[in-house]
């Protein structure tokens, strides 16, 4: 029983560490927000906006 529940804690830290990974490169990624933003200001925040509340719920969500 132990053996399982270490699997699965091993791969839920796994997990949340390729997610908590993922969401800094999209944040550290500031060239395609910035080309959005040069097209449509409106559309460069909605991005912007869509970054920070991804980042938000996938750090909330075990």
């Amino acid at each position: 029983m132990g053996s399982v529940t270490r699997r699965s804690l091993s791969a839920l830290g796994l997990l949340s560490a390729a997610f908590t990974f993922m969401h800094g490169v999209v944040r550290e990624s500031v060239g395609p927000l910035l080309y959005l933003d040069g097209m449509n200001s409106g559309w460069g925040e909605s991005a912007y906006l869509t970054i920070q509340m991804l980042g938000t719920a996938a750090g909330a969500s075990p």
